[in-house]
């Protein structure tokens, strides 16, 4: 019996698309077939997101400058856009939660919508915005 249910509309219709991400192998990614949300399952709680980006945050993203980080996440970027991209249509809004250097959205961005991205770190949003035009 499938006990997850969709984050943005509720209903309980979810299909794994993808075990494991980037930094968390135990995570899965997760499509809700009602109303097309992909989405990380489990999301961590507000205890671990607040150790997280207090400690090893800070060691894994901060060093070295966004503009260095943008070019070593290009890669990774392209990867993630070949695994999506047919999920995509001209239709498509992609928010990223956790954006960092903006890399994915640079990607997707002209195979979809509208991108938006949301990332904790003042110097990479401050680089996003001197260097894309993103929501």
């Amino acid at each position: 019996m499938n006990n997850i249910f969709c984050y943005l509309c509720g209903k309980p219709d979810i299909e794994t698309i993808q075990n494991g991400v980037r930094h968390d192998r135990a995570s899965k990614v997760k499509k809700c077939n009602s109303c097309g949300l992909i989405f990380l399952f489990p999301l961590p709680d507000e205890k671990e997101l607040n150790d997280y980006y207090a400690t090893q945050y800070r060691n894994e993203y901060l060093d070295p400058p966004a503009s260095e980080r943008f070019v070593s996440d290009l890669p990774e970027a392209k990867i993630r856009l070949k695994r999506i991209k047919r999920y995509l249509t001209s239709d498509t809004c992609i928010l990223e939660i956790g954006c960092g250097t903006g890399a994915f959205l640079s990607q997707v961005q002209s195979f979809v919508k509208t991108v938006t991205g949301i990332e904790i770190d003042e110097e990479s949003r401050t680089w996003i915005r001197k260097n894309f035009t993103l929501i």
